[in-house]
């Protein structure tokens, strides 16, 4: 009995079979427009799940940069003007007072950012897209390692010393393979010594 049974089962999976190569061959146009919508919809959506995986990756690697435990205070009206051309709401004496009253703030560092700035160095130029001028602890406040050098220290603030950290780009094609540290490169005209090299961050570098 369960032999019979079995036998029927196998009889119409092969009729089924059947009938679906005859569909088939009797219609190979159609058969062929409706494979390749098949295999259109799985290659999309499988791009789909591969964009959206790429972009969750590289919003991680973001946030990496900064840590969880970071935050950004931006000034000035925000919606309506391109970076560098906001106005300046924020002043020093804030950063003073976040850090006096946010015991837990460890570290606050302020930051102003200008666009399109041309660095030179000797007979070799680059446009850089954003500039940023900062304090001691930018390099630890961004997460950036530096390649070789130092960051920007307390004394160099009190000073006013005019020195630059630069980017893996900028410093690339200023100077090659060559270090660039001790050296001085024009930042719109305005000498700078180089104190720090950044290292490559795979994502457009904040200037120098």
């Amino acid at each position: 009995m369960a032999a019979s049974s079995w036998l029927k089962r196998l009889r119409a999976i092969v009729r089924i079979v059947r009938m679906a190569l005859y569909a088939l061959r009797a219609y190979r146009l159609r058969s062929a427009f409706v494979i390749a919508a098949i295999a259109l919809g799985i290659a999309s959506l499988t791009i789909i799940i591969a964009s959206i995986d790429g972009a969750e990756r590289k919003a991680d690697e973001i946030m990496e940069m900064f840590g969880p435990d970071a935050a950004f205070v931006i000034g000035g009206a925000t919606n309506t003007r391109a970076v560098g051309w906001r106005g300046l709401t924020l002043t020093y004496a804030d950063v003073r007072r976040i850090r006096a009253e946010l015991p837990g703030a460890y570290l606050t560092v302020p930051m102003r950012a200008k666009s399109n700035i041309t660095l030179r160095y000797r007979d070799r130029s680059v446009e850089v897209p954003i500039l940023v001028g900062s304090t001691e602890g930018y390099a630890d406040a961004w997460n950036w390692p530096l390649v070789e050098g130092r960051d920007f220290s307390t004394d160099d603030v009190d000073r006013g010393a005019k020195v630059t950290l630069l980017a893996d780009a900028p410093a690339l094609a200023l100077f090659g393979e060559s270090s660039p540290l001790g050296e001085t490169v024009f930042i719109n005209d305005v000498p700078m010594q180089v104190i720090g090299r950044l290292a490559y961050r795979g994502m457009p570098s904040m200037g120098a």
